[in-house]
């Protein structure tokens, strides 16, 4: 945002070499310092690309070194960074795979080699309108509806992809709390939500409710003029916000009062994973849709233009 594009080219590298599930994020930035480049002319142009080609460049070959010693070494990072022995996804998580497995039984039908083929495909489809957009619209507020819309992409059709790293899309959401407070926390109560078996799992349901009611309390207290507005179409979008948290508390009651039929005996993180997956997928589809139609401005705070 200061327009230090090469300290934060060679800091990202650096966050993707630390943990790898930075490469929910690495499409954006690539495309966002792409466009960057093509709004230039000339030579300026051209030398601001090799720059940063450069710095990532070297960036990447010092996290590297220590590992290029030998072959099996760097085969060893690879299948860690990768791990497409354990699976399409994993546990019961709330994405586009997970869902689809109730009426096709991936691991059944296709071998691991052509499940990787097809959520790669799948992958790309979903991250190339956003990727493509940025690219000819590079501006800093289009950078963080990408942001959002590319991890979530990659939460929904990745490959192995755990209950947890719905906090990777949660964290630049974030960024534009600002600009659509509702929408955000919105998601932020959901992806929570969506962690429930594991939180059931390790005794931490007083805590998630307890931090769960603060959160939405504090949310409408500091945005009670949209979250509760009743004007035009935002009355649907405050309704629709109540109806899906008072299904979530449902759901909840549901899980400690009614009993799994034997033949399902995890009925119950099934409809957790369904009823977070198709908020994921309505989502995914709002901040894409405003990412091509919205202008690069502050909504909710003074106009001021991002460049």
């Amino acid at each position: 945002m200061r327009g230090q594009d090469l300290a934060g080219a060679a800091l990202f590298t650096m966050a993707l070499h630390y943990k790898q599930m930075s490469l929910y994020y690495a499409i954006p930035f690539f495309c966002y310092l792409l466009g960057c480049c093509l709004k230039l002319k000339g030579l300026f142009r051209i030398a601001k690309f090799l720059n940063l080609s450069c710095m990532v460049i070297v960036t990447s070959s010092m996290c590297w070194l220590p590992f290029l010693r030998s072959f099996e070494d760097t085969l060893a990072v690879m299948e860690r960074i990768f791990p497409f022995s354990r699976g399409l996804y994993e546990d019961k998580v709330a994405n586009i795979w997970y869902m689809l497995s109730i009426i096709i039984k991936w691991k059944s039908i296709f071998s691991t080699a052509s499940l990787v083929q097809i959520s790669t495909f799948s992958t790309i489809l979903a991250v190339l309108p956003s990727s493509i957009h940025l690219v000819r619209n590079a501006s800093l507020h289009k950078f963080r509806l990408s942001l959002v819309n590319v991890s979530l992409a990659f939460f929904m059709f990745s490959f192995q992809v755990h209950e947890k790293t719905i906090l990777f899309p949660a964290l630049p959401i974030l960024l534009l709390l600002e600009d659509h407070p509702l929408a955000c926390i919105w998601f932020g109560y959901i992806s929570t939500f969506s962690l429930v078996p594991l939180l059931a799992k390790d005794g931490l349901m007083i805590p998630f409710m307890a931090l769960s009611a603060l959160f939405i309390i504090g949310a409408i207290r500091a945005y009670e003029d949209l979250i509760l507005s009743f004007k035009n179409n935002a009355k649907f979008s405050s309704l629709a916000f109540g109806i899906s948290v008072l299904g979530s508390l449902i759901l909840i009651i549901a899980m400690y009062k009614v009993k799994q039929p034997d033949r399902y005996p995890h009925l119950h993180i099934l409809l957790n994973s369904v009823y977070c997956g198709i908020h994921f997928v309505g989502f995914l589809l709002y901040f894409n849709y405003l990412q091509f139609k919205e202008s690069p401005y502050n909504l909710y705070s003074k106009k001021i233009k991002y460049n």
